[in-house]
């Protein structure tokens, strides 16, 4: 596997500072990417001034400095961060939701590790049974990472 899937909360550690060891060490030699919805999920937690929650109190407890570095890094993600259309996704979660009853975040999710032959990584508190079974069942390896 030579790529990893973040999801929205490991994505705002890594664009804080490069989140926990053991994220680190799992994205070392591998290219990084994140959904589009998990991205959309940061851009709004982080942009919204009425939400407070798992992904916008990190970021509010952040130093200053890093919270505007981490802003611009969402509005432009950055180069070393990738992003699959769903130009390429929308019809292998076409496919995947006849044989898991998942929801589109997560049907994204599965599309893109498939695609990518990636692991996919989630954030320790955020985990998903449905679509970790689901990325077990297509061989797709899931990491649970605890936040830095």
């Amino acid at each position: 596997m030579s790529a990893l899937l973040l999801n929205d909360r490991l994505l705002l550690d890594r664009l804080l500072g490069g989140g926990s060891a053991a994220l680190r060490a799992l994205s070392r030699r591998r290219s990084v990417f994140t959904s589009g919805l998990w991205y959309y999920r940061l851009c709004h937690a982080v942009r919204s001034e009425t939400i407070t929650g798992a992904l916008s109190g990190p970021f509010a407890a952040a130093p200053s400095a890093l919270k505007a570095k981490a802003a611009v890094a969402l509005l432009e993600l950055p180069d070393d961060v990738g992003l699959v259309s769903l130009r390429v996704l929308g019809p292998l979660m076409a496919d995947l939701v006849e044989r898991h009853r998942l929801n589109a975040l997560s049907l994204e999710a599965l599309a893109a590790g498939l695609h990518l032959d990636a692991a996919i990584a989630i954030a320790r508190g955020s985990e998903n049974p449905t679509l970790i079974d689901a990325a077990k069942v297509e061989g797709v390896a899931v990491h649970i990472i605890a936040t830095g």
